[in-house]
């Protein structure tokens, strides 16, 4: 007669170190995923916190562009790449201009119509005319916006 183990209790042993091995695994894997996840909130609440960009002075039209005259206020580069413009008419402009400004950098913009796609940008601002400047985060847009008096 063989010594050894029986199919049945081989069968129980295999069976109870799978689970083992498998609770083990579930447990790293949980304890993992929340640190990450715990990391990652942390790092979008701070880029997001952090950005602002503010018109040091009114933009300027001319013929064929605007010129924004922007600074970086915020703690966290910004980077933009579209821009509003929304005049008391009606009339609606997007523009694509890549606008980039580091921590407490001003930096003069020009806008013009190839951006915005359109031939005749306005020449003049009239009450309630609007710019905004939309830049991206992780978590959400933001926008900083200038509005004519």
């Amino acid at each position: 007669m063989k010594k050894g183990l029986s199919p049945l209790i081989a069968s129980v042993l295999l069976i109870a170190i799978t689970v083992g091995v498998s609770a083990i695994l579930i447990n790293w894997m949980t304890s993992y995923t929340k640190d990450q996840t715990s990391k990652i909130s942390e790092q979008s609440t701070t880029e997001c916190s952090y950005k602002n960009i503010d018109f040091v002075t009114d933009p300027v039209t001319s013929s064929s562009s605007i010129t924004l005259k922007l600074e970086n206020t915020g703690a966290t580069a910004v980077n933009s790449t579209t821009q509003y413009i929304a005049l008391n008419n009606g009339t609606t402009y997007t523009c694509n201009k890549a606008i980039n400004l580091g921590v407490g950098e001003i930096s003069t913009i020009s806008i013009s119509n190839t951006d915005c796609g359109t031939s005749a940008l306005p020449t003049s601002w009239t009450s309630g005319d609007i710019v905004k400047i939309v830049y991206a985060s992780p978590c959400q847009s933001f926008f900083s916006s200038w509005t004519s008096s």
